[in-house]
């Protein structure tokens, strides 16, 4: 539920979108939409950031005044 920000990773062909109505973040494939990861993050996610060597995925919690910080090499 509500949608807030997105980042597109052409290189993986992946978008990161915050879902700040669930806490959590999930992931699509980019060329399909088809989902293919998600996370539970902290309250009200927003902001996403990717690391520059695609390990890490860092999500503002707006609400919870915290940040997650999701492996993605854990997760993909």
């Amino acid at each position: 539920r509500y949608p807030r920000h997105l980042v597109l990773d052409l290189a993986w062909d992946l978008l990161f979108m915050s879902c700040s109505g669930d806490d959590r973040i999930e992931w699509y494939r980019a060329s399909t939409g088809e989902r293919v990861g998600g996370a539970n993050v902290g309250d009200n996610p927003r902001s996403l950031s990717l690391s520059p060597d695609r390990r890490y995925l860092a999500v503002a919690n707006f609400d919870a005044s915290t940040i997650s910080i999701v492996d993605l090499h854990a997760m993909l």
